[in-house]
């Protein structure tokens, strides 16, 4: 399995012209767009929402306090860094922390970059980052603790739906922009965006969705897809949208910021290899570097190794500094010195959110409530436009690959014969499954996945052949978390590749072993990828017995709460059991609670 995954991690084309990168950019900015799940979401149709709560004056600068509405009732709260005496307009940025969970934007390396920027003579604009400083809702505000109530960056019933968390992500920073844009001090033309970590993760996200973002940038936060993926690193679902190594890695977002300028900070060698090593970053930094070329900007774009670990500490704000001043034009140059500056304590920076914030639980629960947006009984005029939307979320290939089968052994004895059968559902896959029937069997294969050995018994009673076989991740083929995590950034769902394996074995069933029916008994833990194996072909299986803990995606959401994860992403905007039920050839599928 991990080198199943492996041999599908080659490195995304480089352009190999002006010509070419120009005329696929925009695409590829749309095709992240609708895999992050903004594309109905942008421009925003909802109000800015902006609300004043205060304002602290300081030597050279102020600070406003405010929030604003990312997401309709859902408000962010941040604070607005002004110089004092600007003469016209001036460079606006938004800078901000990553997981800082107890102190978001009071943390203290934070306000002296702020402040340092703003002495310079920028606007700049400070929000608390995702489940961080006052979104941090949780049993005890304040504390550095990971996770915060309702705004739990760790709920995953989001992903019942198309939409994502990146989703808010982005919006959070998008509608920043567009707080700095209503203010009369900020010039339009030069905007800013920087942050670590989690933050520098939504700054090339910004740099590459936002053609407003004049100069990105991303500070330990810059690694591959491909890293995360060899390495099993999969938390923190906001960024990490299923399905976008299918068309970019990190490399490809930086390109999309081509040609305006990106400033790409790692931490020291070796002090950050959990998810950010130097090594990965420059493979996406070159990535970029060579549409950089292309668009005759080589100069816009640098990758700075600093001296110290994670983090955004001094020497790494002096680059920012260095690059804000070359590329933004600030009015009040510094060089890269930073100047002494007032921290301010965590209650003094509190904006107060109003009451009934909107929080990604009740987000999610708004994407969710409307689903599926099919009918329970859906005519037979809409079967083929399903089923095409059931293959896509399900990964399958199209076309399917051909079934190469080979027979490794037989025995017969007592009148029943049994053929151990390897296959290959697909490239680099190769499954074994047994075929076991009497002389006197009937045209009629029964599918088995899983080897059960009571579904065994039943179908061979009943005067049938069985064909049972290990899914892959299963049986003689032990599971991977690197397979696992390959499957969620390629937008192949395990759940899909076991549908597929199902798939391929009835093919081979009809194909080589004879089969005038194949019908499914997958009682067992198969169950739920059995049922939408049969629902995406419309002519491969004649009838099924299926086995689920729930009678429909709605319940098992709600037995299973925030840890609700879904095995085949954004299924639920169309199909649920009852749909997957009628999509089945004259539906003959029965569905049984298990357990």
């Amino acid at each position: 399995m991990a080198r199943f995954a492996e041999r599908r991690l080659e490195p995304l084309p480089l352009p190999a012209t002006r010509e070419e990168w120009l005329a696929q950019c925009e695409t590829l900015r749309r095709q992240v767009r609708e895999i992050v799940g903004i594309d109905a979401l942008v421009p925003a149709s909802w109000d800015l929402g902006v609300r004043c709560t205060g304002v602290l004056r300081r030597a050279g600068y102020r600070i406003e306090k405010l929030t604003y509405e990312s997401y309709p009732g859902y408000a962010v709260p941040a604070l607005l860094y002004v110089p004092e005496s600007l003469c016209g307009r001036a460079p606006g940025v938004v800078s901000l922390a990553g997981h800082a969970y107890a102190t978001g934007k009071a943390t203290d390396y934070l306000q002296q970059r702020n402040a340092n920027l703003a002495l310079r003579g920028c606007v700049v604009l400070v929000y608390d980052y995702v489940d961080c400083g006052e979104r941090n809702t949780g049993p005890d505000p304040g504390h550095d603790q990971p996770y915060g109530g309702g705004n739990d960056h760790g709920i995953s019933s989001f992903s019942f739906s198309r939409r994502t968390p990146t989703a808010l992500d982005v919006l959070d920073g998008m509608r920043a922009l567009e707080v700095l844009l209503t203010r009369p001090e900020v010039d339009p033309q030069r905007l800013g965006f920087t942050g670590e970590s989690g933050a520098g993760n939504s700054t090339y996200w910004m740099a590459a969705l936002d053609p407003r973002v004049r100069l990105a940038v991303p500070v330990s936060s810059v690694t591959t897809f491909d890293y995360w993926i060899r390495h099993d690193r999969n938390w923190d679902w906001h960024q990490r949208p299923p399905g976008i190594r299918r068309v970019a890695d990190i490399g490809t977002l930086l390109a999309l910021h081509a040609p305006a300028p990106l400033l790409v900070v790692s931490s020291a060698r070796r002090t950050d290899d959990t998810e950010f090593p130097w090594e990965e970053a420059e493979k996406s930094v070159a990535w970029a570097r060579r549409v950089y070329g292309l668009l005759g900007a080589e100069e816009a774009i640098a990758h700075v190794e600093s001296v110290t670990g994670h983090g955004y500490q001094e020497d790494k704000r002096r680059h920012l500094y260095r690059w804000v001043e070359r590329w933004l034009d600030p009015p009040s140059p510094q060089g890269d010195a930073e100047l002494p500056v007032r921290v301010e304590a965590f209650a003094e920076l509190r904006c107060g959110l109003p009451k009934n914030s909107a929080t990604l639980r009740s987000i999610y629960a708004e994407w969710l409530a409307p689903l599926p947006r099919t009918p329970r009984t859906p005519p037979p005029s809409l079967h083929g436009e399903l089923r095409a939307f059931l293959r896509a979320r399900l990964g399958l290939p199209e076309p399917l690959p051909a079934v190469a089968a080979a027979r490794a052994g037989a025995e017969d004895k007592d009148g029943w014969r049994a053929e151990s059968w390897l296959f290959q559902p697909e490239p680099d896959i190769r499954l074994s499954g047994v075929l076991i029937g009497a002389a006197q069997a009937d045209g009629t294969v029964v599918l088995i996945p899983g080897r059960d050995e009571e579904a065994m018994a039943r179908a061979l009673a009943a005067g049938h052949r069985v064909f049972a076989f290990d899914p892959r991740g299963t049986g003689e083929m032990a599971d991977s978390g690197v397979a696992r995590n390959w499957a969620w950034f390629a937008g192949r769902p395990l759940t899909g590749l076991w549908a597929l394996d199902l798939v391929q074995a009835a093919r081979l069933c009809r194909e080589r072993l004879g089969a005038s029916a194949v019908v499914v008994d997958a009682r067992n833990r198969f169950g739920w990828a059995a049922l939408l194996a049969g629902a995406a072909m419309e002519d491969l299986l004649e009838s099924g017995a299926i086995a689920l803990p729930w009678t429909t995606l709605r319940e098992r959401i709600h037995a299973e709460g925030d840890g609700a994860l879904a095995e085949v992403f954004g299924l639920a905007e169309r199909l649920d059991v009852p749909q997957l039920r009628v999509l089945w050839p004259g539906a003959k599928v029965s569905v049984a609670r298990s357990g």
